[in-house]
């Protein structure tokens, strides 16, 4: 099961939303409520009160032009 949604992904045979939905299949099935969790917050979004993982955090520059209607 875990080996076929691999080479799926890999291949992009599905989606990566589909994926997760497989992936939550496997977390159900082998009972590990940290991946289930980790897979909700990646299907639904975070809460803002949950610590978002490093890969989930992109430093940029922002840049911006304040103009006066005057």
């Amino acid at each position: 099961m875990i080996r076929d949604l691999i080479k799926d992904l890999v291949y992009e045979s599905i989606s990566l939303s589909q994926g997760l939905i497989r992936a939550k299949l496997i977390a159900y099935k082998i009972d590990n409520s940290t991946f289930k969790k980790w897979i909700y917050n990646e299907l639904n979004g975070y809460s803002s009160s949950e610590i978002l993982p490093e890969y989930r955090i992109i430093s940029c520059n922002l840049y911006g032009k304040i103009q006066v209607p005057f």
